[in-house]
């Protein structure tokens, strides 16, 4: 059940979109620094769906997914594996 966040995030996140968003993966120590390093890298708000001490997913305010996800490695030791969604062009002022 662990492994399904990833390729959820993936399939939602491309399905529906004609302009297919781009994916930025991360490793962290702890929950609270996934989910602080993706409010800082998106500079967006999270919208948190599920809200697990092994699992927090969601929407940013733009609406792409988000997920951070336990995950107790065998080299690595416990790790947070965080993922988002972000658009590969920024939006054009008009």
């Amino acid at each position: 059940m662990a492994k399904l966040i990833l390729p959820f995030l993936l399939f939602v996140a491309i399905s529906g979109c004609s302009d297919s968003p781009e994916m930025a993966y991360s490793k962290h120590y702890t929950m609270s620094q996934c989910l602080e390093f993706i409010e800082a890298e998106t500079g967006l708000a999270l919208q948190v769906y599920t809200d697990g001490p092994k699992k927090v997913n969601g929407k940013l305010s733009n609406g792409h997914y988000f997920g951070c996800e336990y995950v107790d490695t065998g080299t690595q030791g416990v790790i947070f594996e965080g993922v988002y969604f972000y658009d590969s062009e920024p939006p054009v002022d008009e």
